[in-house]
C-alpha cells in the first residue's frame, strides 16, 4: 500500500505574479489601514493638542491643533515592506 506523505512546509518557487483581483484586494487592505492610522494620528494630535492648552503652551485649541498638525504631517512615510522567509526584502 502507498504511502502519502505531506509536508510540514510548503515551498513555492519565483518568480511570483499577484493577479489583478489580488492586487486590488491588497490595495483595498493598505486603504483600510491607512484610514486607521489616520484616525489614530487626528486622535493624537487632539490629546496633544488639549494637554498643550492645558499646560498653558498656546492660549487657543486651533493654534496648538494647527502646530501638531504641521509636526506629525511631516513625519509620514507610506512604505511596503515585503519579508520572504529567507529574509529577502522588497520596498516599495
Amino acid at each position: 500500500m502507498g504511502q502519502l506523505f505531506i509536508p510540514a512546509e510548503r515551498e513555492i518557487k519565483g518568480p511570483w505574479l499577484i493577479s489583478k483581483s489580488d492586487l486590488e484586494e491588497l490595495n483595498e487592505i493598505f486603504d483600510f489601514i491607512e484610514t486607521k492610522i489616520d484616525e489614530s494620528l487626528q486622535k493624537e494630535i487632539i490629546e496633544l493638542s488639549n494637554n498643550d492648552l492645558q499646560t498653558g503652551i498656546f492660549k487657543s485649541f486651533d493654534t496648538a491643533f494647527e502646530k501638531n498638525k504641521k509636526k506629525y504631517s511631516q513625519r509620514k512615510i507610506k512604505k511596503v515592506v515585503l519579508i520572504s522567509s529567507d529574509g529577502k526584502k522588497i520596498t516599495d
